[in-house]
């Protein structure tokens, strides 16, 4: 499979600023806590029958692993669209979305959803199977295969409109759908059971559901009136609900089960306590009660469809989701959205988008536990920037699940034997705690802390990984931290419960050996020509993922061989450069565009002479190769309140001090010097500049938001 080489291209695609795309930069805090589903769906795909095996493992690889990216940890994927298997199953036959036809397994033999849990949990994501309870047929021309139940027992199943369902009110529907899903929990490693919307049908225009049959047959024994019938058809479903939860729970105490209803559980107009809203509902056309299902226990959380955007006529965004928390019904409470709609402009100011503030209302209101991305699939097409707002922003960071302490609340063990040999870090989960189903980890939780820094795991900045393995590769920023690293590892049960920290383990990279190290990295890369364009300098440069941020320009230096080049080693200074200048004297490049001088005052040298080292590679640069464009950047500023950089304690002024020969130095050599220090300070509390903290985690480097603002800056000199 190609499926390296993709993500590689993904990454860069999604990186990427969208013309589209939120347009103000802010900072939104990403919580250690929070659940980022992504439903993927198979009814009505035509594309997965036109696929080999291989091709369709790639492509759902691919899915995987772009949602990973974008900082999803759930995946809700549909196995049951049409009272068929998208996986092995003795009850049901395999789907038609799978093959072609429904009926007919996939050749070579393979199982999709044991494929999807595997790989989900690899990359340290739950798997939800997606159910649903009722529907047969989409159409009247879906044709079933002759195993079909319906031609087994067809007085249990209705036809509406054009298409086939099970009858909700025949208790052999119930029977037969609890039993699927037995089946499901017992022979698949799912972390949760899911349904959406599809209870009895949609109403159909000028047509009556008729279950008059079963309403006589069964309604008067089980407690209902002739004029109850609405009563009675939610009765029903709620029979359905509480059979299918005691069932899963007898099975796997900590498997979950989730509904995502139509967004509307009632309209005020028709009950005081519905929505101010004017549309369909759960209760009355659906016959769903969803919050009473929630209130007596028999589901574990909500994820109402809450497609439309703020200020939608009939079903306001801001309304419902308001709604939906302040009932603050019990379990866990996630939104689902409708990711074409935050495209949508925002009401205050039609030059951004919707995104900004559905993601404020979603992180500030109290009982909102996360959100549930529809359609998952188109994530990795990053539409309108939209992935490029998650990887950047709003899912930045890993986010642990919320707890799910109605089930489970006692945390498991803290792993042992934490070690870091050979650039790895292992440990051990605690034997004791592998024996209870409810306590073994199923993942692992991985911080990162500077070598001075206090352990505080509520931090959810310093988490990196959610991993199921016991070992963790570091990053390679890591190796760059001078006053080194210290790690902590945590274990997370079947219910997200976290286990106390490990003991930490702290190391120290030598600076030269990673400089060499990069310097290795770069013999081995495509040496820098003549249509390159080159970022020169230390962690700034090396931190930026320069392609991405101007793809127009990369791809014009491509249909002449060219390429935007990063030739950044974290830690360097001007003396390092200097050295290093060799390669590109050697290969003449388009442009080149570099800064230095941080780590040079670091090392507590003069500001003349820092500026003296400089503005030798600037000769050298300007007599070796005349033809280059080169540009300069001031130096960023700093700030030392959040700064876990001992030797630059004390440093913030040299900042500007410098800054100020550098420019000397532009002026004298008729050199374009690019200002960064202005766009990035703030104001602190006495009145001095500061590197913005809403741009940076440790008061030195920056965010992906950081970039995106230097990148503006520079645009103009790249065409």
């Amino acid at each position: 499979m190609k499926v390296s080489r993709f993500i590689l291209l993904l990454a860069g695609v999604m990186l990427s600023w969208g013309l589209n795309a939120q347009k103000a930069i802010e900072k939104v805090d990403s919580p250690k806590r929070e659940f980022r589903g992504a439903w993927l769906h198979v009814v009505g795909n035509q594309v997965f029958k036109t696929k080999t095996t291989e091709e369709l493992k790639e492509m759902f690889i691919v899915t995987l692993d772009s949602l990973k990216l974008a900082g999803c940890n759930a995946v809700i994927f549909q196995v049951r669209p049409q009272a068929d298997a998208f996986y092995k199953s003795e009850i049901e036959p395999w789907s038609r979305f799978l093959t072609g036809e429904q009926g007919v397994a996939p050749e070579p033999l393979w199982d999709p959803l044991a494929f999807m849990v595997e790989e989900a949990h690899k990359r340290g994501m739950e798997l939800h199977a997606w159910c649903n309870p009722y529907r047969v047929t989409s159409t009247n021309k879906e044709v079933l295969c002759k195993d079909h139940l319906f031609f087994k027992n067809p007085d249990i199943f209705r036809r509406y409109g054009k298409q086939l369902y099970f009858n909700p009110g025949e208790p052999a529907s119930i029977e037969h759908t609890v039993k699927v899903m037995a089946d499901i929990a017992t022979r698949y490693d799912i972390d949760a059971l899911h349904f959406d919307d599809y209870f009895y049908p949609y109403p159909e225009k000028f047509e009556e559901y008729h279950d008059d049959e079963a309403f006589a047959k069964y309604a008067k024994s089980q407690g209902f009136e002739y004029w109850q019938k609405a009563d009675w058809r939610r009765h029903n479903v709620e029979m359905l609900i509480k059979a299918i939860n005691d069932t899963i729970k007898s099975i796997k105490p900590y498997l979950r089960f989730g509904i995502s209803p139509f967004g509307i559980h009632k309209n005020k107009k028709d009950y005081p306590d519905g929505s101010q809203t004017n549309a369909l509902s759960n209760y009355d056309q659906l016959f769903a009660d969803v919050p009473a299902w929630a209130e007596k226990g028999y589901i574990d959380y909500i994820a109402p469809q809450l497609y439309w955007e703020i200020g939608h006529p009939r079903a306001d965004y801001d309304i419902l989701i308001n709604w939906w928390n302040d009932k603050n019904y019990k379990g866990h409470l996630y939104i689902g959205q409708n990711i074409s709609t935050f495209k949508v402009p925002d009401l205050q100011d039609s030059t951004t988008t919707q995104m900004a503030k559905k993601f404020e209302m979603e992180r500030s209101l109290p009982n909102v536990d996360g959100n549930i991305w529809w359609p998952g699939w188109v994530i990795q097409r990053n539409p309108f920037g939209f992935a490029d707002s998650l990887i950047r922003k709003y899912q930045s960071t890993p986010a642990l699940i919320p707890a799910y302490t109605d089930l489970d609340s006692i945390a498991p063990a803290p792993v042992v034997d934490l070690k870091y040999v050979n650039n790895t870090l292992s440990w051990s989960a605690n034997r004791e705690e592998m024996q209870d189903p409810m306590q073994k980890p199923l993942f692992f939780a991985v911080y990162r802390f500077y070598a001075d820094q206090a352990v505080d795991i509520s931090n959810g900045s310093a988490l990196v990984a959610i991993t199921s393995n016991s070992t963790f590769e570091p990053a390679k920023e890591d190796k760059g931290f001078a006053d080194g690293c210290k790690y902590v590892i945590t274990a997370l049960d079947r219910c997200w419960n976290e286990s106390a920290p490990s003991e930490a383990v702290t190391y120290y990279v030598q600076s030269s050996n990673y400089y060499n190290g990069r310097m290795l990295e770069f013999s081995k890369e495509k040496q820098v020509g003549k249509n390159d364009i080159v970022f020169l300098g230390n962690s700034l440069i090396q931190g930026g993922k320069w392609e991405s941020y101007f793809p127009e320009v990369a791809k014009k230096l491509a249909r002449r061989g060219g390429r935007i080049v990063n030739r950044g080693i974290i830690g360097d200074d001007a003396i390092g450069i200097y050295h290093r200048l060799g390669e590109l004297i050697k290969g003449k490049p388009k442009k080149i565009f570099f800064i230095t001088g941080a780590n040079d005052i670091s090392h507590h040298l003069p500001a003349e002479e820092i500026v003296k080292n400089i503005a030798k590679i600037v000769d050298k640069i300007k007599s070796e190769l005349p033809g280059t464009e080169l540009y300069m950047h001031t130096l960023l500023p700093i700030n030392e309140a959040i700064s876990p950089y001992k030797n630059l304690k004390g440093q913030s002024a040299r900042f500007p001090e410098v800054n100020a020969l550098l420019k000397e130095v532009a002026k004298e050599r008729g050199l374009t010097i690019i200002d960064l220090y202005p766009n990035f300070t703030v104001d602190n509390e006495k009145g001095e500049k500061v590197l913005n903290p809403d741009w940076t985690r440790d008061g030195l480097h920056i965010s992906q938001d950081g970039y995106a603002i230097w990148s503006n800056l520079i645009r103009e000199y790249l065409k």
